[in-house]
């Protein structure tokens, strides 16, 4: 069955949420994990650390990881989404979606699902971008610091977990 959101993507329109709002984490049956997949998932953890660091230092006023979401519209069954990250400053809402492998539809999953969620379930603006590892022929010039992220129009941070994720 096809959400709204990928909806929404297919027709190249963000789709039109009647209400979003914090959820539970939902249980789920442990499933095996690709080889591919465990690296995004160390990398992934990888980024928390360096981003928890980045808190402690003071740099934004809350990082919340893996954060559940509950969005809809009446006329449809309700859904749920998990940002990797969310970043929280005083006026904005940073959200980041981790990735070992640029790819295009992680910009896609910003702007068409996670950032109109995330605004309406938390009554802030939103802003997004991908950080990945590896980039590919296609992806747009990355950014390498958060505060570059913070000012730049491209949406790629790219990082080398051998080093420290600069500000």
């Amino acid at each position: 069955m096809e959400t709204i959101a990928e909806a929404g993507a297919k027709a190249g329109a963000k789709p039109k949420f009647s209400f979003a709002f914090r959820a539970q984490k939902p249980e789920f049956s442990p499933q095996a994990v690709s080889p591919s997949a465990r690296r995004g998932l160390i990398f992934e953890r990888n980024v928390k650390r360096q981003l928890e660091w980045h808190l402690v230092q003071g740099r934004y006023l809350l990082l919340e990881h893996n954060s559940w979401f509950t969005y809809g519209a009446s006329e449809n069954k309700d859904q749920i989404c998990s940002p990797d990250f969310l970043l929280h400053f005083p006026d904005k809402i940073y959200i980041i979606e981790v990735k070992l492998t640029w790819t295009p539809e992680a910009r896609q999953k910003l702007d068409q699902l996670y950032s109109p969620i995330v605004a309406k379930a938390l009554g802030k603006p939103t802003s997004g971008f991908v950080l990945c590892r590896h980039l590919t022929p296609g992806a747009p010039k990355p950014v390498y610091t958060l505060s570059e992220i913070f000012m730049s129009p491209t949406q790629v941070l790219h990082w080398n977990p051998s080093t420290r994720l600069g500000w």
